[in-house]
């Protein structure tokens, strides 16, 4: 009889435990369902333990566990009445009392409070700032940009697929219709395969990691956006985690001229673990500051015109509540990339012609003007070509062309001196009369 009793316990016991375990499902988009724990599984209802028994003896414990709690429970509600209506009575003597400290202490509270709270609250929207926004160029022709894009191709998660989907629908011609290769949880611990080959990126029916997939592409630009969907550690450990899948990039395409896109920012109550926005933010800024010391990458801050007051993303750009973007996020994106595109446009030509005018007049004020054009020039191996063909020069002296002197003047008689007087004959004995 009693052999029935502990193999349903037992048996209850392992449900329970495997619903303590908690079980984590990896969505499409990176979600994470966890599994809790549950009180009513480990529950062993009254139900549950007489099936294996006799009505006999079933009854009689039931009837005395029933009057026993009755018993006791009536007891403290008499008890607890009378104390709740004694509570009751010095709240109410307690209450006429408590008006005059408040009075004389609510006049300090008011003046004092407001300073800390006015200055606290903007700290967390300063810090959000990676990077000055550039102005877009409007003197370039349109084709120099298109071919420029042309050239592109975009790296990217289920996030970049939003970006493709949008460039898309921006019509046929579009920034000279850019490559865009993306996956549904794309990211640097899935770019080998670690998780399946499903999650790596493909290229006409080509499945390869990215550094094989960008050389297959030809591309002579590359803009890269990925590590949402790797944020199982701090930021420092992900930002190295990146530069190393940078440097297998470089590896393979050692001309790749490569920009970094922000990790676009997370809806607030859907941080979970690493996958926050902190996170977020401190993997922007060491990828900022590799790039800013590191020739031909560069940083585009995608992610604080997107942000909110809380440091998250703002309602308006989020399409799910989680990480994904709508349309008007994703324009904003775009307007970004091409500003920044033109700006390295224009400084570019600016300093190859600068540098070509000092190599055909070879004069100090050239010489001069070609450094200042190639020093606004981040590092790049353009800037080093620059620099090492103007080295190659040495400006020529300016010929000084010598003027003859003037002849000294000749005196001239202006008849303005008195005539010299006539000399006189001497008289002499035979001149007599």
């Amino acid at each position: 009889m009693m052999l029935p009793i502990k193999r349903t316990i037992a048996v209850l016991a392992c449900a329970a435990l495997l619903c303590g375990c908690g079980n984590v499902i990896g969505s499409d988009d990176g979600a994470v369902t966890v599994t809790e724990k549950e009180s009513s599984a480990v529950t062993v209802s009254s139900a549950t333990v007489p099936t294996e028994t006799t009505p006999a003896e079933t009854t009689a414990p039931v009837t005395e566990s029933v009057t026993d709690t009755s018993a006791a429970t009536s007891a403290p509600k008499e008890s607890s009445t009378e104390s709740s209506t004694k509570a009751s009575s010095k709240t109410e003597t307690t209450t006429t009392a408590a008006p005059a400290p408040v009075v004389t202490t609510a006049p300090v509270v008011t003046t004092q409070q407001p300073k800390p709270q006015t200055t606290k609250p903007p700290a967390p929207v300063v810090t959000t700032t990676l990077h000055p926004a550039p102005q877009p160029r409007t003197d370039l022709p349109k084709n120099e940009i298109d071919r420029f894009f042309a050239q592109s191709v975009f790296i990217g998660t289920s996030v970049g697929l939003g970006l493709k989907s949008y460039v898309e629908s921006m019509g046929k011609g579009y920034l000279g219709d850019p490559l865009i290769i993306a996956q549904n949880c794309y990211g640097l611990y899935y770019d080998e395969g670690q998780n399946g080959v499903q999650y790596m990126l493909n290229y006409k029916g080509v499945t390869a990691p990215a550094r094989n997939i960008i050389k297959m592409t030809g591309a002579k630009y590359a803009f890269i956006q990925v590590g949402t969907n790797d944020m199982f550690a701090n930021a420092d450990m992900m930002a190295q985690k990146y530069i190393t899948y940078i440097n297998g990039i470089k590896s393979v395409n050692p001309d790749l001229i490569i920009f970094i896109e922000a990790l676009t920012p997370i809806y607030k109550a859907r941080e979970i673990g690493y996958l926050n926005n902190a996170t977020i933010d401190g993997m922007n800024a060491n990828m900022a500051a590799y790039c800013a010391k590191t020739p031909d990458m560069y940083f585009i801050d995608v992610n604080t015109p997107i942000k909110g007051a809380d440091g998250a993303i703002a309602p308006q750009y989020c399409s799910d509540k989680y990480v994904h973007l709508t349309n008007a996020a994703y324009k904003i994106w775009m307007d970004r990339v091409v500003a920044t595109v033109s700006n390295l446009i224009a400084l570019e030509k600016a300093a190859e012609n600068a540098v070509a005018a000092y190599e055909s007049e070879k004069t100090v004020e050239t010489q001069q003007a070609a450094r200042i054009a190639v020093a606004a020039l981040d590092l790049s191996a353009l800037k080093n070509s620059l620099n090492a063909r103007i080295a190659k020069i040495k400006p020529e002296k300016k010929k000084v062309v010598t003027e003859p002197e003037p002849a000294p003047e000749q005196e001239t008689d202006t008849g303005s001196s008195e005539p010299e007087p006539e000399t006189q004959p001497e008289k002499t004995a035979d001149t007599e009369e």
